[in-house]
């Protein structure tokens, strides 16, 4: 499977439900892609962790991808 557009993993190494090594093993099999893992939020990260969103943003606005 080929992806064409950019692509975020986000992830937290502390993630009870799936693990850290999923976003790792995820962002591994897609070329190009940005890996952000954090750490101490566990499974939602995107949830609990202050500059998720932001984080967010800046890859949408800085890849067009809107």
């Amino acid at each position: 499977m080929k992806i064409a557009c950019p692509v975020q993993v986000m992830g937290s190494k502390d993630d009870q439900a799936v693990g850290g090594e999923a976003s790792e093993q995820i962002a591994g099999q897609i070329q190009d892609c940005e890996l952000k893992m954090y750490d101490g939020y566990g499974h939602a990260v995107y949830d609990i962790a202050p500059d998720f969103r932001e984080r967010m943003k800046w890859f949408f606005f800085n890849n067009k991808v809107y």
